[in-house]
């Protein structure tokens, strides 16, 4: 809106006082134009001038970069910096515009380049922008525009449409040339964010990078499955070791567990996970790093239970009688059993058939259901964390092949879409009693 003030001033200017020509018109006009892009140049170079000079001497780490895009174009970064004010620096525009920059030299300290050119001191040394010694003040250069200067240089007059430079701190200024055409007037040609650092690529004819190492997260990092997970199988502790990276000596770690998940340091570079209830869902292992009250990462691990169904043993099963008998036509049986701790899933059903088994023939008894603590149902219900003991009673109408016969079971497992089936000897029969 300004600018258009300004044009319509100019025009109404040239009009009243009856200079009206197309050359001067457009003159005029393009004037203002000019005045206007050099106020922008000036802001762009004062914060790449400063910038540069912040990050040429920075001691800390980047912690981020974050591009700043403008009509989809990358125009510059801000740059923050641990303990710092961010910084911004803008790429500029291509033209022929003076610009001043850094570069690296053989003894890889870094100087002030003005157009790509060394800048040098009265004494015609160049002017370094690092590496002074401690508590040497050396001031970074400034660049004006004439149009933008407020005091003569030298007692002479201030050409609008030059160019100025001082190089201790704006007391004493001298014209500078514009670069050749399409040089441009940006101080770096690219920003790469890598992984461990940041290199600003200048715009110099060395190819000079300017690299900032990144602060490196802190982290503990454990063993974990496909799908980052840590795995427990069929254990209710479980002794892991870790791994630290950037963890200094003054940081300490704090493990904790929920959903009835503990967490045992043993300060050896392995912690012990130790189950204190039966929560198996969402229990997590979280690790925070802490360096003097400072949390300075915070890493969950989400902890996956793993029941591993094996083959129950058949020392797990007494059978009474053991050699099973026929009382009045009947054959009958008491199986007492057990299911281990850390075996039944909690999210598995077990079903238990008896059956008899002889040359050329098979009778089944009445299959028993047991579930898992997460399972909804009437059946007997077993604790993953402690197991849980049964007794099964059984009978069968006796025929004459059965003296020669076996007590077998059948353990029918379901976990989901997932199923097995074992079939276990437990009894020899049958004794007949009249």
């Amino acid at each position: 809106m300004r600018t258009k003030h300004v044009l319509m001033l100019t025009l109404c200017i040239c009009c009243l006082s009856g200079c009206y020509n197309d050359d001067k018109l457009w003159d005029a006009v393009n004037d203002v134009q000019y005045i206007e892009g050099l106020k922008d140049w000036q802001k762009i170079v004062d914060s790449n001038i400063e910038a540069l000079h912040t990050l040429v001497n920075v001691t800390g780490c980047v912690v981020e970069t974050t591009p700043i895009v403008l009509g989809g174009e990358t125009i510059g970064h801000t740059i923050w910096i641990a303990n710092r004010t961010p910084v911004t620096i803008y790429k500029g525009k291509d033209d022929a515009m003076p610009m001043i920059s850094l570069t690296q030299s053989g003894d890889k300290k870094w100087y002030w380049t003005l157009n790509g050119k060394l800048i040098k001191d009265v004494q015609g040394n160049p002017v370094c922008a690092n590496g002074h010694a401690a508590g040497e003040y050396v001031p970074k250069p400034q660049l004006k525009a004439g149009v933008n200067m407020t005091v003569d240089t030298e007692n002479t007059p201030i050409d609008k449409k030059a160019f100025y430079m001082s190089i201790d701190d704006g007391k004493s200024w001298t014209t500078v040339p514009r670069p050749d055409k399409g040089n441009g007037y940006a101080p770096f040609a690219r920003v790469i964010d890598k992984e461990s650092s940041v290199e600003i690529l200048m715009n110099d004819e060395a190819g000079s990078v300017l690299e900032l190492l990144k602060e490196l997260k802190a982290k503990v990092i454990f063993e974990t499955n496909e799908n980052g997970n840590i795995e427990i199988k069929n254990s209710a502790h479980l002794t892991i070791a870790y791994r630290t990276e950037n963890v200094d000596d003054d940081s300490w770690l704090l493990f904790e567990g929920t959903n009835g998940l503990s967490v045992l340091d043993n300060n050896d570079g392995t912690v012990t996970l130790v189950l204190d209830e039966m929560k198996l869902v969402n229990s997590d292992l979280i690790v925070t790093v802490i360096r003097q009250d400072e949390v300075l990462s915070k890493i969950k691990y989400a902890i996956e239970f793993l029941t591993v169904l094996t083959d129950l043993q058949s020392e797990y099963y007494i059978t009474e009688p053991q050699v099973l008998e026929s009382v009045g036509g009947k054959v009958h049986a008491t199986i007492k059993g057990i299911f281990p701790a850390l075996w039944f899933d909690t999210n598995a059903i077990v079903t238990i058939t008896p059956f008899m088994k002889w040359n050329g023939g098979v009778v089944k008894g009445r299959p028993i259901g047991f579930q898992g603590e997460m399972v909804e149902g009437d059946n007997q219900r077993i604790s993953f964390l402690r197991g849980g003991n049964f007794t099964i009673k059984t009978g069968f109408e006796y025929i004459p092949e059965m003296a020669k016969s076996e007590l077998y079971l059948e353990v029918l497992i379901q976990k989901g879409k997932e199923e097995s089936c074992q079939l276990m000897k437990i009894a020899d029969g049958v004794i007949l009693y009249s």
